[in-house]
């Protein structure tokens, strides 16, 4: 049997589907897939392995007995997306996942949005995604910058953002692109269409409308901000 092939049967017999299994190993679900016409790159078959409590070699093997049969006796198995204590053992909470490794940057010069794939990124934990209702494939990264939004988010915090989330709801607190950068900012979605972006440091910042004929033009809503990191 096919390494890939070997892999997903073991996923799916103990009831995990491939896009969860994408997401606890920090790859696309996209990699998955292309893994099963052109095989797992070498870089990633010892993650592969280790997330399934394989070996090497029980990967690589044509004996599939462990697809159904895990090795009962094998140690715990030290996963990439699961955070350990000083003693060994996974910290409460349980499993964390590896967010997509990509970064929201906008091109200074034409305003473009990209996402940039990065070398690392953080890890959310598996109920908080589950409660969030997101796909991990939908979220980005995004560093804040200035102190408009402070004390809720400073300059240098980490934000993920869901890309697939643009509704206006009240109280949420959004990415927009708008004057040639990403900010983030509280929307106000007013009767005539019109929308109001409103800083946490009202004395300072005050709120800022955009007619709804600007909208379009001149605002992007780009996301929920879903979770933020910094320094206390």
């Amino acid at each position: 049997m096919k390494p890939m092939v070997k892999v997903e049967a073991a996923v799916r017999a103990r009831g995990e589907t491939l896009a969860a299994f994408a997401s606890r190993i920090g790859v696309r679900s996209q990699d998955i897939n292309n893994w099963k016409t052109r095989g797992i790159p070498r870089t990633k078959q010892k993650r592969v392995a280790d997330a399934l409590g394989w070996t090497l070699d029980d990967l690589l093997s044509e004996d599939d007995t462990l697809v159904l049969e895990p090795r009962s006796s094998a140690s715990p198995t030290r996963h990439p997306e699961i955070r350990e204590t000083a003693t060994g053992y996974p910290a409460p909470g349980g499993r964390w996942l590896r967010l997509p490794q990509r970064r929201m940057t906008v091109d200074p010069e034409t305003g473009s949005l990209s996402l940039d794939d990065t070398s690392a990124g953080p890890t959310c934990s598996e109920p908080w995604v589950a409660r969030a209702k997101v796909c991990t494939e939908n979220l980005a990264l995004l560093e804040a910058h200035g102190d408009t939004m402070a004390p809720l988010i400073r300059d240098g915090d980490l934000l993920v953002v869901d890309l697939n989330d643009r509704e206006i709801a009240e109280g949420a607190v959004f990415v927009v692109r708008y004057g040639g950068a990403l900010r983030s900012r509280r929307i106000d979605l007013r009767y005539d269409g019109s929308l109001i972006l409103r800083c946490e440091d009202q004395a300072r910042y005050p709120d800022e409308l955009v007619p709804r004929a600007d909208r379009d033009r001149h605002v992007q809503v780009i996301g929920r901000v879903l979770w933020r990191a910094g320094a206390i």
